[in-house]
C-alpha cells in the first residue's frame, strides 16, 4: 500500500504489482515489505529492508509463530497449529483500500501474540477460550480445549467452511455467532469430560496461573 507523492492527506492505494502474491488459495498473510535483511548486516554491518514483497522473508515469521506455540505446549497437536492461526488471524477485506482485491487475503494478517494466547487460552484450566470477529467460508476447522470454558462471538462458519471443536468443560454460542455450513460444509460441536493434558503448559512466569 502506498501513498502518492508522500502525502499523508491522499487517498491510500494498493498498487497491482504489490498484490502478484495473492490469490484466492492463500491461508493467511505475513509482512513483508520493510523487514530487515538481517544478512547485510550481519556480513556488511549496513542497515537494509526489504522493499518488494518477497515471499522467503515472510517464512520466519510464519514458522516462528508455530514454534512459538510449540514452546508453551510442547503437545499441541499438529493438525490443530493452522485452525489457531487462521482463527486468531485479523480479517483486512474491510479496509477501504483492500477492498478491490477481498476474498485474496486469506484469513487475515497473521498476529502470532493472539495465536500463542489461544493456546494459553484452551489449555490453561481456569482460562476462557475466545473464538471470535471472523468469517470463514472454507478451510478446516480443529480445535481442542481444556479450559474452563469456549466461547464463540461475532463468528461465522458458513458456506465450506467446517468446524470440529471438542472441549473438556463447556461451549458457549454468543451474539452474532452464525454457524450455516452448506452441504460441503459442517460443525460438530462436543463436550468430552475425559478429556486430558499430555503435558503441561510451559510458562516463563508460572505465577500467572495462580
Amino acid at each position: 500500500m502506498c501513498i502518492r507523492d508522500s502525502d499523508t492527506t491522499s487517498t491510500f492505494r494498493i498498487y497491482p504489482q504489490s498484490v502478484r502474491n495473492m490469490n484466492e488459495k492463500i491461508d493467511v498473510l505475513g509482512p513483508s515489505v520493510g523487514l530487515i535483511h538481517y544478512s547485510a548486516y550481519a556480513l556488511r554491518d549496513k542497515i537494509e529492508y526489504s522493499k518488494t514483497s518477497p515471499t522467503s522473508g515472510v517464512a520466519p515469521l510464519i514458522s516462528g509463530t508455530v514454534g512459538l506455540m510449540f514452546s508453551l505446549y510442547p503437545c499441541l497437536p499438529a493438525d490443530e497449529v493452522e485452525s489457531i492461526i487462521k482463527l486468531t488471524s485479523l480479517n483486512i477485506d474491510h479496509i477501504e483500500a483492500n477492498k478491490p482485491y477481498a476474498g485474496l487475503y486469506g484469513a487475515g494478517m497473521l498476529q502470532t501474540g493472539d495465536a500463542v494466547e489461544m493456546v494459553y487460552q484452551l489449555y490453561s484450566d481456569k482460562e476462557t477460550a475466545m473464538i471470535q470477529g471472523q468469517s470463514f467460508t472454507r478451510w478446516d476447522f480443529k480445535l481442542t480445549s481444556l479450559s474452563e470454558r469456549v466461547v464463540i462471538r461475532n463468528q461465522l462458519f458458513w458456506r465450506d467452511a467446517t468446524l470440529d471443536l471438542k472441549a473438556k468443560n463447556s461451549i458457549l454460542l454468543g451474539e452474532n455467532t452464525l454457524l450455516l455450513p452448506n452441504a460441503n460444509g459442517g460443525i460438530s460441536l462436543k463436550i468430552d469430560p475425559s478429556l486430558q493434558k499430555e503435558c503441561d503448559l510451559r510458562l516463563r512466569d508460572p505465577s500467572i496461573e495462580k
